[in-house]
This record gives C-alpha cells, sequence and structure tokens, in this order.
C-alpha cells in the first residue's frame, strides 16, 4: 500500500532517514485517528455540517 509518505519521497527524491519518516507517517495517522473521532462525536451530539467542520479544521 502506497501511503502519503512514500509517494512524497518518490516524488521530491527526498533522502529521509527511515525514523523520522515512520515518525512522520505515525504523527498524520494520529491526527487523523483524532479528525474522525471528533466528526463521530459530533454526528453523535447532533452538530450540523458546518459545525463540524469547524471542528475537525475543515473549511465552512
Amino acid at each position: 500500500m502506497r501511503t502519503a509518505c512514500t509517494i512524497y519521497i518518490q516524488l521530491t527524491g527526498d533522502k529521509i532517514p527511515i525514523r523520522l519518516l515512520r515518525s512522520t507517517c505515525i504523527s498524520l495517522k494520529e491526527e487523523e485517528l483524532r479528525k474522525l473521532t471528533t466528526a463521530m462525536e459530533c454526528i453523535r451530539y447532533g452538530l450540523n455540517s458546518g459545525e463540524t467542520l469547524g471542528y475537525v479544521g475543515g473549511k465552512i
């Protein structure tokens, strides 16, 4: 499976230490999980789409 991190390296040709790459990918996944959790909580409490986008950092 190709992730955003591996695609970035393929496009830019950057030489990034694997430890840094793993750390970055894990951080991105953690952020994604926080946003998904927040979105599910907004749905749970009946917030409208504008409010939900405000909480997860989307554009209103």
